[in-house]
């Protein structure tokens, strides 16, 4: 089972979500958050207990996916789409004054940190294999 796009993908997620919330609340003053720091820590450990059952099928679909030798692309925009709705499905069953922004928060967070990982896509024998980006001349 490969691990590595789908765990950095949720792990930096789950960090960015309630950055993006505390950036909100004090652009917009609202000082929902008068404890910042306890609040980040504790949007952090809820959003890893509550976005578990979400990331096994994160997991899954991913492992599905990409032995179907799509596109990086297409495998990204499948993920995403998948847990956009897992974490509006998620929040939407807590529920709460702010579960609604909640969900914008990790939403927008899962989109934009799916920019910056890479997707591996050859498989041989059920391992993954880089392409070398460099070609050698030939004398």
């Amino acid at each position: 089972m490969k691990l590595a796009y789908p765990l950095k993908h949720w792990l930096t997620s789950l960090t960015i979500g309630p950055l993006l919330a505390i950036v909100y609340d004090a652009i917009s003053t609202s000082q929902l958050m008068t404890d910042a720091l306890g609040m980040y820590f504790l949007y952090v450990t809820f959003g890893l207990f509550f976005s578990l059952p979400v990331f096994l099928l994160y997991l899954l679909t991913f492992n599905k996916i990409v032995k179907t030798k799509k596109s990086s692309l297409t495998v990204k925009v499948i993920l995403n789409i998948l847990a956009v709705v897992g974490v509006i499905v998620t929040f939407s069953l807590i529920k709460g004054t702010s579960t609604f922004m909640a969900s914008i928060f990790y939403s927008v967070a899962l989109i934009v940190v799916s920019t910056f990982y890479r997707v591996r896509q050859k498989e041989i024998n059920e391992q993954t294999i880089d392409v070398p980006t460099t070609r050698i001349r030939e004398k």
